[in-house]
């Protein structure tokens, strides 16, 4: 059950960004068969896969999805990284994004 109600949402957030499965993938920083699995109803995320998720949910209710998109269309987020799960992060909750530890 919780697979099935994880591929709905996985698919409902791509869906309201306007991605394919590979971009949604990218955005995220996984593989796109991980992306595949989960709105097929193989596998759910778990752990930071699914703060990730909740994140972009944010966005998307808050009504940034744009804002995201064109961040990551244009290279910005550095899809994949550290620095695009923060942006993604401090897009969501409202907080600044991380000053880096080191240079």
């Amino acid at each position: 059950m919780k697979n099935k109600e994880s591929a709905h949402r996985v698919q409902k957030l791509r869906k309201a960004l306007g991605l394919s499965q590979e971009d949604f993938a990218r955005l995220l920083g996984l593989a796109f068969q991980t992306v595949n699995r989960w709105e097929n109803g193989l596998a759910a995320p778990s752990g930071l896969a699914d703060s990730l998720l909740e994140s972009v949910g944010k966005i998307v209710a808050s009504g940034r999805s744009a804002e995201l998109i064109e961040e990551f269309r244009s290279g910005a987020l550095g899809a994949g990284s550290s620095k695009a799960y923060h942006r993604i992060f401090s897009m969501a909750f409202g907080t600044p994004p991380p000053v880096p530890a080191h240079r």
